[in-house]
């Protein structure tokens, strides 16, 4: 799985959880708190990986591109509601 692919299934994840609704018009907002819950989740990754380093250079690069691409997402997101 691919970075990218491993980014947006995180962020996918955690998506129906972190949601919030606005009641009064019945619909979801545009604030979504997936994306941090995704970092977060790497983060701790990345800390249990960075145990056994030696053995687990690939796993933490890839780790660290998995974070970028949430990163990544999370900014163009930001930029398209703000605009």
């Amino acid at each position: 799985m691919t970075p990218k692919e491993k980014a947006k299934e995180l962020v996918d994840k955690f998506q129906e959880h972190v949601q919030y609704w606005d009641c009064y018009n019945d619909e979801p907002l545009e604030e979504n708190h997936s994306t941090h819950c995704a970092i977060i989740c790497v983060d701790d990754t990345l800390e249990a990986l960075e145990h056994n380093h030696w053995q687990n250079k690939d796993w933490i690069n890839h780790y660290k591109e998995v974070k970028q691409e949430i990163e990544k997402a999370d900014i163009s997101n930001y930029m398209r509601i703000s605009e």
